[in-house]
């Protein structure tokens, strides 16, 4: 959504206008530094107030201007050498490119956006919980992660659109995640089959005890891996009954395994049928 500063508007007869355009988005009412009002508008038409979807904080007693901040670019962060604890709008001109929300002077969520006011990245939660997630200027996912102490991981970068470089998952991901699905901001990766629809990049790698047959099965069930050239396995759940998939993929010149759930011998026989194929498992090198 494209935030702007409401003093950037312009109006003509019942619309509200930005750069000769009605306009959509929202705009913040700053007066002398503090924002006043926070408007939303649809086609130029008020359309009430503007609520920040991943920022919890609505009090307008403690939302700024950033340019407010004694050093918004250092923490912990102060306003008139006191912690802030607000949120902060930090603007490129008329355009709101990030908003940030502190906590006793620590940022503890922030969300950036691009100048057409696309979403760049988010970054939202605490210590305990949290999500990351950023974005392709296209609008396609570039990287996700979640994460909640001592319960979970799951982390996805990609080079573009589907096509995954990294996929790590850890602990009881799937199952906790719909437990606690209305503490989420980003809901993205959080079914069982997300695999299905993901081709890997020529570097694949895999890692943690969520990753495991039926999660392969699905990245290989549209041809998934028939572009990868180096598949890296590290401390998966990953059997030794993947390997019979893999024979067929003949661009795959490097596989690298660290795993006590795949036995040397099956990968010997890879091996035998994949004599091009450089193969280690546990850091030794396998050969027939």
């Amino acid at each position: 959504m494209l935030i702007i500063r409401d003093s950037a508007l312009m109006v003509e007869g019942d619309k509200s206008l930005y750069q000769n355009e009605n306009f959509d988005g929202a705009s913040l009412l700053i007066v002398n530094g503090l924002v006043t009002q926070k408007k939303l508008y649809k086609d130029g038409v008020f359309d009430g107030s503007y609520i920040s979807p991943y920022i919890s904080v609505d009090d307008l007693s403690s939302h700024i201007d950033s340019e407010k901040l004694d050093d918004e670019y250092e923490e912990p962060c102060t306003q008139n050498g006191s912690l802030y604890s607000g949120v902060a709008y930090r603007f490129a001109g008329d355009v709101c490119v990030s908003e940030l929300e502190y906590k006793q002077g620590w940022l503890i969520s922030e969300v950036n956006y691009r100048r057409n006011g696309d979403l760049e990245s988010i970054d939202v939660g605490g210590d305990d919980l949290s999500q990351k997630c950023s974005w392709f200027e296209d609008g396609n996912i570039e990287e996700f992660e979640s994460f909640e102490r001592s319960s979970y991981r799951s982390w996805l970068k990609f080079t573009k659109k589907d096509v995954v470089t990294t996929i790590v998952i850890e602990g009881d991901y799937f199952n906790r995640i719909e437990q606690i699905k209305d503490r989420l901001t980003l809901d993205m990766f959080n079914k069982k089959c997300f695999a299905v629809n993901l081709i890997a990049g020529e570097y694949l790698f895999l890692s943690g005890d969520g990753v495991n047959d039926d999660i392969f099965s699905d990245l290989l069930s549209q041809d998934g891996l028939k572009e990868t050239i180096k598949l890296s396995i590290s401390k998966t759940c990953l059997t030794s009954l993947i390997m019979e998939k893999l024979i067929p993929l003949k661009k795959i010149g490097q596989l690298i395994i660290e795993s006590e759930n795949i036995d040397l011998d099956c990968l010997k026989i890879f091996k035998s049928q994949r004599p091009d194929c450089f193969v280690e498992l546990n850091q030794e090198e396998v050969s027939v």
